[in-house]
């Protein structure tokens, strides 16, 4: 985390805290500031409460001065420029639009989005050298003032078309639904919607896995590519409860092509439903299952059993507030206990179990053993006199009620705050919740992987030089797997621009067709009935041919290739 401080007056003087930035955040916009004032900022790290901190950082002196909206640009004109160019230019007559950034998408004018290409551009001009030849490509042009703060409205729509190599990436949404397929086996079921391809195709997909949000695909996370169709089924090696992330990539199978987008999607594999307990520690195992409302959080220290705790702390007046479950469905006899203590403003702020058969429309008081009695109905909820959680407990104990009135129903069950309009307390605290006779995901058993195992080349030796053009290329050995496909590529971009092709359930081949000195690059990969496994996790190795002048075996002392004949 990262606190942001600001001061008027100097960097030595003044400096108020105005923002915390939890971490990867390195960035914040300061929205209230006045124009034309100098402004002293600094930053200082922070720990996992303010009470730990670093030292703060340089003093920055920034000044804020008003933007201004140019007009937008006009008579934009797009022609070819030879292949795989696009010339654009445009007229701007208003002065104070000193920059320009230029949008493009696939298709004729004109388009419901655009994507940014260029920014900053200073001239009227500009040279797209990044497009496809065969497409049409539509371009709007929009200006900036000096301060890069304003931009205007797009200006008039041009397109073009020119010619060579076709390399645009798919079209493509990203995951769409990660669900839980509910299994003896853990498994999780992948769909999306289909992917447009602009060269060709058809199009394929990759997917990508981690148990870390926020990954970066790679062939080390692939765990399977060349899909076809707009579902995947993973069964391979899950845990019953972790939580993982997927990506999906399309690719231009024509083309070798992929396009990168990061849209993830998480799910967590169970077993079938059962009739069991659910429980909740506020996160000490798990995820915390209750969904809290300000002034309540999850607590990360100062719990019953574990560190975590579902708290309030020192609450606002005039509060109505809860934690909140997801859905479920009780089962014959439930039965609900919880650890709980409290500091509430005795006999007038309050704390009560409720329970929700419509969604959260209406609520019903579940009867806990409760600890102490309000004799005033002027909190924020409206809660009428009674029993509840009041005035001062601070050691921890256990309460129950019977469910059994909501018994064989889908139910919320929440626990509320309700405060008056003076004084408080120092907080309500609730920890190691559980209902019983609950339809709970049972456990599910880890499966084995549906595709061939892992495996890796064995020569020639990655970066190798001077092989002849009848190299052999061999590899050891994968398991689970009924054959290998080969690809040597003159590209080394890891991917095969070539195509793939069949050698059989061997260690080894023979490639035909390689010419001397000339840098190659190879990969093989084990398939079966349910996919591939690229060798060493999808790194490509490559090697070099020798020369004809050393392709004799004359300098090397093989003379196999030589007759001699007597004069």
């Amino acid at each position: 985390r990262y606190a942001v401080y600001r001061s008027d007056i100097s960097c030595d003087a003044g400096l108020t805290k105005i923002a915390v930035v939890d971490s990867p955040v390195v960035s914040y916009t300061d929205t209230t500031v006045v124009n034309d004032i100098d402004y002293y900022y600094m930053v200082q790290a922070l720990g996992t409460t303010d009470a730990c901190f670093g030292p703060v950082s340089n003093c920055e002196i920034v000044t804020p001065v008003p933007c201004f909206t140019p007009d937008p640009p006009t008579t934009l004109v797009a022609g070819a420029a030879g292949a795989n160019q696009i010339s654009l230019s445009w007229a701007s007559l208003d002065p104070t639009a000193t920059s320009f950034n230029v949008y493009r998408a696939v298709g004729a004018c004109p388009q419901p989005s655009y994507e940014l290409i260029a920014t900053g551009v200073a001239t009227t001009n500009y040279l797209d050298a990044t497009v496809s030849g065969g497409l049409t490509y539509s371009y709007v042009v929009t200006s900036k003032d000096v301060t890069g703060g304003c931009e205007s409205a797009p200006g008039n729509c041009a397109q073009a078309q020119t010619t060579g190599s076709c390399f645009e990436p798919p079209a493509f949404a990203g995951l769409q639904a990660v669900t839980n397929a509910a299994q003896t086996t853990c498994t999780l079921n992948l769909g999306w919607d289909p992917a447009t391809v602009y060269c060709g195709g058809p199009p394929t997909y990759s997917v990508y896995r981690s148990t870390t949000p926020g990954f970066t695909p790679s062939t080390a996370n692939r765990i399977a590519s060349g899909v076809v169709g707009t579902a995947y089924t993973d069964m391979t090696e899950l845990e019953f409860g972790a939580v993982y992330y997927y990506v999906v990539r399309a690719t231009d199978a024509s083309t070798g092509v992929a396009e990168d987008n990061l849209v993830e999607v998480s799910s967590s594999p169970t077993g079938p439903i059962d009739i069991g307990t659910w429980t909740d520690d506020a996160g000490d195992t798990g995820t915390a299952k209750l969904t809290p409302t300000t002034p309540w959080t999850v607590a990360t220290s100062g719990g019953h059993n574990g560190v975590k705790v579902y708290a309030t702390g020192s609450y606002p007046d005039n509060v109505c507030a809860g934690i909140t479950s997801d859905e479920m469905h009780l089962g014959t006899g439930p039965q609900l206990t919880f650890w709980s203590k409290y500091a509430l403003e005795s006999g007038w702020d309050k704390g009560e179990v409720q329970v929700s058969i419509d969604g959260g429309s209406s609520w019903a008081r579940v009867p806990v053993n409760y600890p102490a009695s309000s004799s005033y109905t002027n909190d924020a909820c409206g809660l009428p006199t009674g029993t509840y959680f009041t005035g001062t407990n601070n050691s921890y104990a256990q309460y129950s009620a019977s469910l059994g009135t909501w018994a064989n129903q889908d139910i919320l069950i929440r626990w509320v705050l309700s405060s008056d309009t003076s004084l408080n307390g120092s907080g309500w605290w609730v920890d190691d919740i559980a209902i019983t006779n609950v339809e709970v995901p049972s456990s599910c058993d880890s499966g084995a992987s549906p595709y061939p195992g892992p495996f890796g080349k064995a020569a020639p030796a990655d970066g190798a030089t001077g092989q002849p053009t009848t190299v052999t290329l061999s590899w050891n050995a994968s398991t689970n797997n009924t054959g290998y496909e080969v690809c040597i590529d003159g590209v080394d971009n890891g991917l095969c621009d070539t195509t793939w092709s069949y050698v059989g359930n061997v260690m080894g081949t023979q490639p035909s067709g390689l010419l001397e000195s000339t840098p190659y690059s190879w990969q093989v990969r084990a398939v079966n009935g349910n996919g591939s496994t690229e060798a060493d996790d999808g790194a490509w190795w490559q090697f070099i041919t020798t020369p004809f002048l050393f392709g004799d075996g004359f300098e090397s002392g093989d003379s196999s290739a030589w007759t001699a004949t007597a004069p």
